[in-house]
């Protein structure tokens, strides 16, 4: 079976320690383990681990290879902007082309 890409951004990675948030993260990291996903992320959420917790920054290390980490495009940022204006999210989670799922936890699960 084919490992689907599962975009991951802060608040999922976050969530990896959170209480309210951890079984069902590390559900998704077992799925990861067991080869149905293959995670990717974008440069956006790498820089914003870098002010995390020291656990949240090393997880996003051993979790993510570079070809994993995504570079952000016009059209992403187009449509993050895009959902800001519509209000449909807090934060504008930019959608990665080639990408079949994506995860994000709620706006209140942040860093």
């Amino acid at each position: 079976m084919h490992a689907r890409s599962l975009y991951l951004d802060t608040s999922v990675i976050g969530g990896y320690f959170d209480p309210e948030f951890m079984a069902d993260t590390r559900a998704l990291w077992r799925l990861r383990e067991a080869g149905r996903f293959r995670f990717v992320t974008s440069v956006l959420v790498d820089q914003e681990t870098v002010r995390a917790p020291k656990p949240v920054w090393e997880l996003m290390r051993t979790t993510f290879a570079p070809a994993d980490v995504l570079s952000m495009t016009a059209e992403a940022l187009e449509l993050a902007a895009h959902y800001l204006r519509k209000k449909w999210c807090r934060l504008g989670t930019p959608t990665m082309p080639g990408m079949s799922l994506s995860a994000r936890w709620p706006a209140s699960n942040t860093l």
